[in-house]
């Protein structure tokens, strides 16, 4: 299968060129595969400069044993060496007593062999500008519908959302994304991780996979998910040894929650971060930060989120949307069943309004900002056709 492959632009002094990323998440490269996937990259973009390897799931030895053999590196001096482009392999380094995200280059000599020169970190607008390409193209900004705007699990209203469920479809993706996790946080051994929301759990299972396959964890954790401000109350006692997954945030409200309740901020991740005007910035890591600014190729508008109390969306009949899971209800639900909570009628009367409202007859109506909750409607002529006991009464006087 081919590599997932995530674009963006860079600027190296005067010049400027783009940026490809080739996700693997095969079990077994070869290098004819990586050869062949340079080789599209190259007659599809002819401006790309750099290509960068990444296979989390293989041992680094496992990469570059493919990158010596097949045509790799023929194909790079064919096509860009004389550019002065460069192939790079993605893997970690040890810096500060942990292991973090670098990336080895290599370039050609005149004779054609490749040479190693020495690693370096991965540059941050690099890795936000790749990780933008996948949350973009798989729509993970959610824009309301014309007339409707969103209720968020944090009680903020917005007109439009972020969404990680949507990005994480394939395991190369996952592998992206937890790629750039694991080595931009505090990566020591965790006791559990818990995640934000159901989805993140593939990130989690797939953090788990590069860390002991890099020998950076010796051993998996257990990984939970609390659903977001719904379930953060029930969340154990901090440990201290906690790794936690914030899918995506544009106001930080949710790591500081948790931060109030004891869990270390450097141990917290969000993985997709969008500003809003009252939010620049978010406590913990954030992996890749959305927002457009001066010089960059890519990145949103800021997101500008309402009290529930003084939304003007609401203010000007904008329907509210409701999060319910990870769907927005973009239409009013119907009432199926009603229960009644109080008793008001005798048993004869209680056996009458549900004889004529399984009949279809009786009819009723709920507001919710009007100055009446409710309206009745009661068809008589259907009443009088369907009930026959009804009718039969209706005779007799």
């Amino acid at each position: 299968m081919h590599a997932l492959r995530l674009t963006t632009r860079f600027k190296e002094n005067a010049y400027q060129g783009e940026a490809c990323l080739l996700v693997y998440d095969e079990q077994r490269l070869s290098g004819t595969m990586l050869s062949e996937d340079v080789r599209d990259q190259f007659e599809s973009r002819p401006s790309t400069a750099r290509i960068y390897i990444l296979a989390p799931f293989v041992s680094e030895n496992d990469v570059r044993d493919c990158f010596s053999s097949g045509a790799l590196f023929e194909r790079v001096r064919k096509y860009f060496h004389v550019l002065g482009g460069r192939l790079f392999l993605l893997s970690f380094c040890e810096h500060e007593k942990r292991q973090v995200s670098y990336a080895f280059p290599f370039t050609i000599d005149d004779s054609g062999r490749p040479i190693e020169e020495a690693p370096q970190r991965v540059e941050v607008e690099l890795r936000n500008g790749w990780l933008f390409d996948l949350f973009d193209r798989h729509a993970g900004r959610l824009d309301a519908p014309l007339g409707v705007h969103f209720g968020k699990s944090s009680g903020k209203h917005a007109d439009k959302f972020l969404r990680v469920s949507g990005v994480l479809l394939s395991s190369a993706a996952c592998a992206a994304i937890a790629y750039f996790a694991l080595g931009n946080v505090d990566n020591s051994q965790p006791k559990r991780i818990f995640v934000d929301t159901a989805p993140l759990i593939a990130i989690a299972f797939a953090i788990q996979r590069i860390a002991t396959k890099h020998k950076i964890w010796e051993m998996e954790a257990p990984v939970h998910s609390f659903s977001s401000y719904g379930g953060v109350s029930r969340l154990p006692d901090p440990s201290g040894k906690d790794l936690i997954l914030v899918s995506a945030s544009t106001s930080g409200g949710l790591v500081e929650r948790l931060k109030g309740m004891g869990f270390d901020e450097k141990h917290i991740t969000t993985l997709f971060f969008l500003e809003s005007p009252t939010s620049r910035k978010t406590a913990g890591t954030v992996i890749c930060d959305l927002t457009f600014n001066v010089g960059q190729s890519f990145g949103y508008p800021q997101i500008e989120s309402h009290s529930a109390d003084n939304c003007p969306l609401c203010k000007e009949g904008f329907f509210l949307a409701e999060l319910e899971g990870d769907q927005f209800l973009l239409e009013k639900r119907a009432i199926k069943r009603l229960t009644v909570k109080k008793v008001t009628q005798t048993p004869d009367a209680r056996a009458a309004l549900e004889l004529l409202a399984r009949k279809e007859i009786l009819h009723v109506k709920l507001f919710g900002q009007r100055s009446r909750s409710s309206e009745f409607t009661l068809n008589a002529d259907d009443m009088l056709v369907k009930v026959p006991e009804i009718r039969a009464k209706s005779f007799v006087h």
